[in-house]
């Protein structure tokens, strides 16, 4: 009776490791959100979890694909990021003032050893952004910076994130600190948002806009003192690359000339200009795309 109960003890704890590991879909008929969870001090992974929600026509040709919302802590504060495409609540967390707040949706995420591991890092993705506690507040302090980078390192090579990489696919780091007024950076966490949106040529007019007209976002970003750009343009037309200044005064053109169709690439080398924001155009025939970059010495 003994060794019966103990097999048993023993099949249903396999079972249930074995059933523990999720086994995520990522299908070619939805987009996805991945939220992945580091640790602020340490950068180490700690839980994550996966939505699938309906396509976005229009979100390749914007930065990210949140409406975020957030009131200021006086006792009690929140932020919550809502998709773009459907309005629905993708992240809500309190902030209190002097105290700790919570994520309080999603709430099912799944801790760190139901993800499993690959030997390599997955590839880059086509942009990604950091943002401060306020949400879409690019962060320019070098100090966290460091330490979001620190926790990407420690998540490139997981497999769901190896399963967003099969596709064009974001990141937002997003720096939540869930306590203001004496921050406690103890309990701040790195939420890495991860964002793809498969097939969406066949959702959007193919008309309205070139699919080999694009301006990649620059990498690394934020930098110091150089940063890569990556476009691509159709047809064989007069390009204009430019930096722009928060004010969109023009600092300098690195590109005006006829480009042949296909992907160029571009090293901006900032040098002998002052931190801060900036703004990269690409402008080819009617066709103009912006992306904010932000320099950090």
């Amino acid at each position: 009776m003994k060794f019966f109960n103990s097999r048993c003890l023993f099949i249903f704890l396999f079972l249930s490791i074995l059933y523990s590991q999720p086994l995520f879909d990522l299908p070619d008929d939805s987009a996805s959100f991945g939220m992945l969870i580091c640790d602020y001090e340490t950068s180490e992974f700690e839980e994550g979890i996966v939505l699938n929600v309906p396509l976005c026509a229009g979100c390749d040709l914007i930065g990210f694909p949140f409406d975020i919302f957030y009131q200021s802590p006086g006792d009690f504060g929140w932020i919550q990021f809502n998709y773009t495409e459907t309005n629905d609540t993708i992240f809500y967390a309190t902030i209190v003032w002097m105290g700790q707040g919570s994520i309080t949706f999603p709430t099912n995420f799944l801790p760190a050893d139901s993800f499993s591991v690959e030997a390599g890092n997955a590839s880059d993705p086509d942009s990604i952004y950091y943002w401060s506690s306020w949400g879409d507040i690019i962060i320019e302090d070098e100090t966290f910076f460091q330490s979001a980078a620190a926790a990407y390192e420690n998540i490139r090579s997981l497999s769901i994130v190896h399963q967003f990489a099969d596709y064009p696919y974001k990141i937002i780091a997003f720096m939540y600190t869930p306590t203001v007024g004496a921050t406690d950076l103890t309990v701040a966490k790195w939420i890495f948002f991860l964002f793809r949106n498969p097939e969406v040529i066949s959702v959007v007019d193919e008309n309205s806009y070139p699919q080999n007209f694009k301006l990649h976002q620059p990498y690394p970003n934020p930098f110091n003192p150089t940063t890569t750009i990556r476009f691509s343009v159709e047809t064989r037309l007069i390009t204009s690359l430019q930096i722009l200044d928060i004010t969109g005064r023009l600092v300098e053109t690195l590109v005006n000339d006829e480009m042949v169709p296909g992907e160029h690439e571009i090293v901006w080398n900032a040098g002998s200009h002052p931190s801060g924001v900036y703004f990269v155009r690409l402008e080819s025939g009617e066709f103009v795309e912006k992306q904010k970059i932000v320099l950090v010495k």
